[in-house]
């Protein structure tokens, strides 16, 4: 489905998806968009953003607030990029005057098998939907144990656990650290692929330290999506939207800060704070031995404001800990 005010647009975009095979339905009144959807439950919306009546964030808003509709995926098209957080996560963008290449891969994608697969697994009950984290670094488990809170997650700390574990259960989507003690990500990945009814579920490689290049190499190398750390909340969210798990946390709620933390009270950490300032910075294990304790013990903003010193010192950003941990001793 189409949604633009402006016909020269929608013809653009209806001539490249029926090339595609595409069946498309378009639409000038944003007003009528929710229930034309609900209706006709297309496998795509992509809308313009400055509409009459209804702009696409409003139209967006809306689909995602009803069951009906909630799982069509939605691609925005605008003279600017899109506001930095939604409510929702979009599943793409692409900004005026279309890049036709994009659209065309965007429409292959959409006939992909795995994204089928991905749009199937909307209809699980969140009950249903079992992410397998295979991550070695505490922090990181503590992490993302509090964003996927609403599911079944299961966590493994090595490739050979992680295999184990997929040959007696059925996890839905699988987030894979590279680096990891006795197998490696990648080693992991192949031996995961042997394993056939794992055709179809989204492995995600997570790695910190990223170069130009990376993400090629790693999609190259089979993986489904790619993930930077230090992990990025919004980032998550709409890596996991896109293949159909949907957290439920509105990005606005956890998005990122820079360096600005957020008030946060921080009197019954004090001892411990003041503690690991003693420590040199190059005492990085026994800072971070530290850190992930004390992680276990606090609530889930502090937690956030741990784990992002944690990610300068493992990021040897001397600099940014010391302003980081400054600031939570004055906090």
């Amino acid at each position: 489905m189409i949604v633009d005010d402006d016909i020269s647009s929608i013809k653009l975009l209806e001539t490249l998806a029926i090339k595609d095979g595409f069946k498309v339905i378009t639409c000038h009144d944003s007003l009528k968009v929710f229930e034309l959807a609900k209706k006709v439950q297309p496998k795509l919306i992509i809308s313009d953003i400055q509409m009459p009546f209804l702009n696409g964030y409003e139209l967006l808003e809306q689909l995602k607030s009803d069951n009906e509709t909630f799982d069509i995926p939605f691609v925005i098209v605008s003279t600017h990029e899109p506001k930095e957080y939604l409510t929702y996560p979009i599943f793409d963008y692409f900004v005026k005057p279309v890049n036709l290449g994009k659209v065309t891969k965007l429409f292959r994608e959409i006939k992909d098998s795995k994204f089928n697969q991905g749009t199937k697994e909307k209809t699980l009950n969140k009950s249903e939907q079992n992410i397998l984290v295979v991550e070695d670094e505490e922090s990181n488990r503590l992490l993302l144990k509090e964003f996927l809170n609403n599911y079944n997650v299961t966590f493994v700390n090595d490739g050979y656990k992680a295999v184990e574990y997929c040959l007696n259960s059925n996890p839905t989507l699988i987030l894979m650290d590279i680096m990891m003690p006795k197998m490696n990500g990648i080693s992991t990945l192949t031996k995961l692929k042997e394993i056939e009814y794992l055709a179809n579920v989204p492995i995600i490689a997570c790695t910190a330290n990223a170069m130009n290049g990376d993400k090629e190499g790693l999609l190259e190398q089979g993986f489904d999506g790619y993930l930077s750390k230090p992990f990025s909340f919004e980032e998550i969210n709409k890596t996991l939207y896109s293949f159909g798990i949907y957290t439920n946390k509105n990005i606005d709620d956890t998005k990122d800060t820079n360096n600005d933390l957020i008030k946060t009270d921080y009197t019954k950490i004090i001892p411990s704070l003041q503690k690991i300032s003693y420590y040199r910075f190059f005492e990085s294990s026994k800072i971070q031995k530290e850190l992930e304790e004390l992680m276990t013990q606090v609530d889930y903003n502090i937690q956030k404001d741990l784990y992002k010193l944690l990610s300068y010192l493992k990021n040897r950003d001397e600099k940014e800990y010391n302003y980081c941990l400054k600031q939570m001793l004055d906090n």
